[in-house]
């Protein structure tokens, strides 16, 4: 160690006394600040390669090349106050292994994403290549990063270690150029990591198998009540997944679920100082979760969850789930009857709450699987509750929704057989023709006690009312009949049920 302080301390002297003799060594000459960095910090690593890229809007950076044996570093400094101060360190920006490693500029009119694109325009940029000692090939590995947005971003790698083809870097996809199978050019949709400070040589897809087994884009979310937001967090990290806001519930993946801030997150909101998240496992199988707030990056602003903790029973037996909109893989299967409490929905999805096998759980099931508990019934407003019933109004009730208020009443028929149930809506003018897309109620399906039945149909408007009508036999068995609003996207809303008693 003291001959590798020497050494440091020789080649700071050399540089000092003849900066133009680190010419040929390096692309640029690394300024003493920096070799005292090194000499002070990583004295057994050999220095490989120094590059300075000035002239950005945030001002001059230095990067080197560190290496002891066969690991490597990528090491960054900030100009500020009149020296270059330590900023980065990533050892997987960089290939790893033994070999030739160094650095190459970015010129202004080089194609910034493969040969038949848009120039960068500037030469805030670099390129890192290796060539193993036993290459065959001019350079085994090469990945570069180039100044965007206010940091350097991945914008092109290759291994061909693994396999002949270019990959260039976008926000939300990969482009390729494979040259061993007839020169195939192609794009693979998905989100990689792309900040220097947290980018991943390795854990890059190197192949489009690979890339398409890997790469996914946030999904988008039905409409219901929960709504999802991107967050861009700060990247490098990992955080433990629960399935409620609590380290006492439930947590999957054998109890091992986390989420790497390196790849997409969507954030539906906080409770009690955690965040309802969502994020991929890979292209096909996602998960929802809850991580501590605490997670997230300054200045974010995430709304509380608009929770409704309802009362309700699953009808049929049905999985829960924490990834309703692609694998629907099962966290536990919830027999029929089981008490559950309805928390919100997302599309055709119910959002509950339960426990299994004592330990408390969010997740979902499929919305028409939750039906209302039978409630007691209410004094009926008559006077006279004999089987002799005249026709008249026998129930009025008011039931406000999201965005909307329905006002129900039932009478007689005319021949006093079945029981006549009537709805006028006061809701949004969008509602009355709507529009492909648009959410909005199509009617009520109707339940007697838990057990689902006929549905409603649709009157003339009522000036700027919605109607809906429905029959049933006086002679059902059903102590209660229940209302299910039934909407275009968001499907049934079990939490907006219009329960009446039946006499």
């Amino acid at each position: 160690m003291k001959m590798m302080k020497k050494a440091w301390l020789a080649l700071l002297v050399l540089m000092l006394l003849c900066p133009q003799a680190w010419a040929a060594a390096y692309h640029d000459a690394p300024p003493s600040e920096v070799l005292e960095h090194l000499n002070r910090n990583l004295p057994d690593f050999a220095l490989e390669d120094c590059i300075l890229i000035t002239g950005t809007p945030k001002g001059n950076f230095a990067f080197v090349l560190v290496s002891n044996g066969t690991s490597r570093r990528l090491l960054g400094y900030e100009y500020k106050n009149g020296r270059y101060q330590y900023w980065l360190r990533n050892d997987g920006a960089v290939p790893q292994g033994a070999g030739q490693v160094s650095f190459y500029r970015h010129r202004a009119d080089m194609p910034a994403h493969g040969f038949d694109s848009a120039p960068f325009g500037n030469d805030w940029g670099f390129t890192v290549s290796r060539i193993a000692p036993d290459s065959t090939e001019i350079i085994n590995q090469q990945v570069s990063y180039h100044w965007e947005n206010g940091g350097f971003k991945l914008y092109f790698y290759m291994d061909r270690d693994i396999y002949t083809m270019n990959w260039y870097v976008f926000d939300d996809s990969l482009k390729y150029e494979e040259f061993t199978a007839g020169y195939e050019r192609g794009t693979i949709m998905g989100i990689v990591q792309r900040d220097i400070r947290h980018a991943s040589f390795a854990t890059l897809p190197k192949t489009v198998r690979e890339a398409q087994e890997k790469l996914s884009l946030a999904p988008d979310i039905p409409q219901g009540e929960l709504k999802a937001q991107r967050i861009k967090f700060t990247g490098g990290q990992k955080f433990p997944v629960y399935t409620g806001p609590g380290t006492h519930y439930l947590r999957a993946g054998n109890g091992k679920a986390a989420v790497s801030t390196n790849d997409w997150i969507q954030v539906f909101g906080q409770e009690n100082g955690w965040i309802l998240i969502q994020y991929d496992l890979s292209r096909d199988r996602m998960r929802m979760g809850y991580i501590e707030a605490s997670a997230l990056p300054k200045n974010a602003q995430v709304s509380q969850l608009n929770l409704n903790h309802t009362a309700v029973n699953i009808g049929y037996a049905a999985n829960l789930t924490d990834d309703p909109l692609f694998s629907q893989s099962a966290l536990a299967q919830l027999p029929q009857g089981q008490p559950v409490t309805s928390l919100s929905n997302m599309g055709t999805w119910g959002y509950i709450e339960t426990t299994v096998n004592n330990t408390p759980v969010r997740g979902f099931v499929p919305g028409n699987a939750l039906h209302m508990p039978i409630p007691t019934p209410a004094p009926f407003p008559l006077t006279d509750t004999t089987p002799g019933l005249v026709a008249g109004t026998l129930y009025n009730g008011a039931m406000s929704g999201e965005n909307y208020v329905a006002y129900t009443s039932m009478s007689l028929n005319d021949a006093r057989d079945a029981f006549v149930i009537t709805v006028h809506v006061e809701a949004p003018d969008s509602w009355h023709s709507p529009q492909t897309g648009t959410d909005a109620l199509l009617g009520y399906q109707l339940y007697e006690n838990n057990r689902a039945g006929a549905f409603t149909t649709r009157l003339p408007d009522d000036k700027n009312m919605l109607v809906f009508t429905a029959s049933l036999p006086i002679s059902t068995q059903a102590q209660v009949v229940g209302l299910v609003p039934v909407f275009a996207v968001s499907g049934n809303r079990i939490s907006e049920i219009i329960t009446i008693p039946l006499p």
